[in-house]
């Protein structure tokens, strides 16, 4: 989206819109979004002064979608611990702030929604983006229905025939083998032999947008098997534009393979002496200036740690209790002296 180029026209009133969409994922700051009416397409460009606080939570949902379709097509197989750390670590464009987990989990109903319209486009050798392991752990967490919102109001359909005909179906007869060996031979076409191997059809839930779409695009190469578009039925596959994700979800966690490890029993451990190892915690910490006291904790601006003068916002090395690991680098948010007495501050970790 560009927000700030000159040239752009002021309007106003242009609805009612049909339609809109977000584009512009080739790698620019901003995303581009667009709406379209019954008179023509419209990119916003930069709001006016009185509607700029409703464009922030737009802004902010589409940088989201932006940032997370662009990580999931980069790396599918990103968890959502590395989610989190992508947003923490990019930086936002002009005005808006920086991006936590809670801005992932207010908009996350938006963000799975794009993930899903995104993957409607997919080819049908493509993974879905919505089955990668930080969409599915984001949407266990966050509890997120892909079903289509129940509409305010619905015409009343009259059903005047609710009698369903029956189908013509071949009788299931009982056989000796020389009886079987003869329809086998002379009516090949009208026996089915895979109705015992064959198992129970996946369908969609019926209850997500995918699922409520009126018909099948006819166009797909799943569409075009189909006997209703002149195909054989061979390969008796879905739409591909009907792909329902939680579906698409449900398969992708199955196919996970399970990671259970048996625990040791007491013949399997070694029997060996347990190792203790005691931590170097003696440090000597000064406080430098007064202190500001709230909820029982004294709150302090500046502490010398061993000598080395240490402020909020300074970065640090910690040293690990093994030799063998690296320093973890971490930035220092507070100093405080607990109720207790204990010197303590609080660390944001990089890990």
């Amino acid at each position: 989206m560009v927000w700030c180029v000159p040239g752009g026209v002021p309007a106003k009133d242009l609805g009612p819109i049909n339609v809109w969409w977000i584009s512009g994922f080739e790698g620019g700051e901003h995303p581009i979004v667009s709406f379209g009416t019954a008179y023509g397409k419209y990119v916003l460009m930069e709001p006016s002064a009185e509607y700029a606080p409703y464009m922030e939570a737009m802004k902010e949902k589409t940088f989201l979608c932006k940032l997370v379709i662009e990580l999931l097509m980069a790396k599918p197989d990103t968890a959502y611990e590395d989610l989190l750390n992508q947003l923490q670590m990019t930086v936002p464009p002009v005005g808006l702030a920086m991006l936590t987990e809670d801005n992932l989990l207010r908009h996350v109903q938006f963000v799975c929604d794009q993930v899903t319209r995104f993957d409607s486009l997919a080819e049908p050798e493509d993974t879905l983006l919505i089955t990668s392991p930080c969409m599915r752990a984001l949407v266990i967490l966050a509890g997120v229905d892909f079903n289509t919102r129940q509409k305010l109001r619905r015409t009343a359909r009259k059903v005047y025939n609710t009698r369903k005909t029956a189908e013509n179906r071949w009788s299931g007869s009982t056989m000796t083998f020389l009886v079987q060996n003869m329809f086998e031979t002379f009516f090949p076409d009208q026996l089915d032999k895979d109705a015992k191997d064959r198992g129970p059809r996946k369908r969609g839930c019926g209850g997500s947008e995918v699922c409520e779409q009126p018909g099948d695009c006819g166009s797909c190469a799943a569409c075009k098997d189909m006997l209703k578009f002149g195909g054989t039925s061979h390969c008796k596959q879905a739409c591909l534009v009907r792909r329902c994700p939680n579906m698409a979800i449900q398969d992708a966690d199955d196919s996970d393979p399970e990671e259970e490890e048996e625990a040791p029993g007491a013949q399997d451990l070694p029997n060996q002496p347990i190792k203790r190892e005691i931590l170097d915690l003696k440090r000597e910490v000064t406080w430098v200036g007064d202190p500001l006291k709230e909820n029982r904790r004294a709150y302090y601006s500046e502490a010398l740690v061993g000598g080395q003068e240490i402020h909020p916002g300074d970065y640090v090395l910690i040293k690990p209790d093994r030799p063998s690991q690296p320093l973890y680098v971490a930035q220092v948010m507070y100093l405080f002296q607990s109720m207790l007495g204990v010197n303590m501050f609080h660390l944001q970790w990089f890990m």
